[in-house]
C-alpha cells in the first residue's frame, strides 16, 4: 500500500481502503507510520524523497492540484535544479491551505489539458518550462530554465514557443520570445546566449551554432563558427572544469583547432572577438575575469607556449589570458 506513490497515502485513501481512524492513530501513536502535513501519511518513519514531497504537495493542495512550473520540470527529470518550495496550482475559486514548504496559488492557467500522462499530477514540460519562465524571479532565471530544458532534452524549442503564443499578455513576454528564438538558432546555454547578444552588439555576423563534427573519439558539436574566417569559438562552463571532461575536451580543441583557429572563452564573463568590418574599431574585453585562447593552424598547447615566448604582434598564434588582446578577423 502506497507504493506507487513513493509510500505517502491521503487520508481519504486509507479510509476508502478500509483503514479506520482509530488504526491511522495508533500506527501513528506506534511510530510506524508518519504524519506529513494535514491530508498526508507516509507508511514508514524514514527521510521522505523528492518524490514523496511532491506527492504529498498534490494530496496537501487538493483534488484538481496539480505540480507546476520548477517543480514540474524536476519530477520530470531536469537535473542540476533546486527550488526553495514546492509549486502547485489550483483552479480559480479553489480554496488555498498554508502549508510549509509548498507555494498553492490559484492560477488563471489551469487547464485539465496541460496534465501530463502518469499518476502524480504534473504539467507538461512545454507548459512548465513557460510557466516557471514567467514567473521567475528574474530574467536570467527564466533564461536559466529555458536553456536547461532545452539543453538536458526534455523538450524542444519549437514545442516552448507553440506553448508561449497561448501567452497573450505578461511584462516577460518579449525577452521570453526573444530567448526562444535564440533556442530555435541553437544557443544551449546561458554562457551562448550571453555571447551571442555580446557579439550582436558589436556587429557582428550571426555564426552557425551546433555544428556537427567528428574527431578521433567520434561526434561532438561545436558552439560557434564563423565559416568566412574559419573560427571556432567554443563557451565554456562549469562543467569543463570537472575532471572528467578535460581530457576529452583538449583532445576536441585540439582536432578543431588544426584546420583554422580556435578561440575558447569561459563563461564567467564576456570574451570579445570584434572586428573592424563593421565599420568600428575593434573594442577589448570589459573584463578582466575571462580567459580567451586563439590558435591559427597549431594545437592549442604549442600555440600558447609558443605565444608566451614571443613578443611579436604579427605570430600566427596568440594566447590571450586576463589581458585585453583580442583577435580580429580580417578586413572585407
Amino acid at each position: 500500500m502506497g507504493r506507487g506513490a513513493a509510500d505517502i497515502l491521503s487520508r481519504r485513501q486509507l479510509y476508502d481502503a478500509g483503514v479506520s481512524r482509530s488504526e491511522v492513530r495508533a500506527n501513528l501513536r506506534a511510530h510506524r507510520w508518519a504524519r506529513v502535513g494535514r491530508q498526508c501519511i507516509c507508511v514508514h518513519r524514514g527521510p521522505l524523497t523528492q518524490e514523496a514531497q511532491h506527492w504529498s504537495a498534490v494530496f496537501e493542495a487538493g483534488p484538481r492540484a496539480y505540480l507546476d512550473g520548477g517543480s514540474a520540470l524536476i519530477q520530470a527529470g531536469l537535473k542540476d535544479f533546486t527550488m526553495d518550495w514546492i509549486r502547485v496550482s489550483v483552479p480559480r475559486g479553489a480554496k488555498v491551505w498554508r502549508a510549509r514548504g509548498l507555494d498553492i496559488r490559484q492560477t488563471r492557467r489551469w487547464q485539465e489539458d496541460d496534465l501530463a500522462p502518469g499518476p502524480l499530477r504534473r504539467v507538461r514540460v512545454d507548459v512548465a518550462v513557460v510557466r516557471h519562465a514567467l514567473w521567475a524571479r528574474s530574467n536570467r532565471e527564466a533564461a536559466l530554465v529555458l536553456t536547461m530544458a532545452v539543453q538536458q532534452g526534455l523538450t524542444t524549442p519549437h514545442r516552448i514557443g507553440v506553448e508561449m503564443l497561448r501567452v497573450r499578455r505578461d511584462k516577460r513576454r518579449g525577452y521570453i520570445h526573444g530567448v526562444i528564438l535564440d533556442l530555435l538558432g541553437g544557443i544551449r546555454s546561458l554562457g551562448e546566449l550571453d555571447f551571442a547578444r555580446e557579439a550582436r552588439s558589436r556587429g557582428l555576423p550571426e555564426p552557425d551554432r551546433q555544428v556537427l563534427r567528428r574527431g578521433r573519439n567520434g561526434r561532438y558539436y561545436i558552439d560557434v563558427y564563423w565559416q568566412q574566417w574559419n573560427l571556432v569559438v567554443e563557451i565554456d562552463g562549469i562543467q569543463q572544469a570537472w575532471v572528467q571532461q578535460i581530457v576529452g575536451d583538449a583532445i576536441r580543441q585540439n582536432d578543431s583547432s588544426s584546420p583554422g583557429a580556435w578561440c575558447s572563452a569561459s563563461s564567467a564573463s564576456w570574451a570579445t572577438v570584434s572586428s573592424r568590418y563593421a565599420g568600428e574599431p575593434a573594442r577589448p574585453t570589459t573584463s578582466s575575469s575571462w580567459g580567451v585562447q586563439v590558435c591559427r593552424g597549431k594545437s592549442s598547447a604549442s600555440a600558447t607556449r609558443r605565444c608566451r615566448k614571443s613578443s611579436n604582434p604579427r605570430a600566427p598564434a596568440a594566447c590571450c589570458s586576463r589581458d585585453r588582446s583580442v583577435w580580429r578577423p580580417p578586413e572585407v
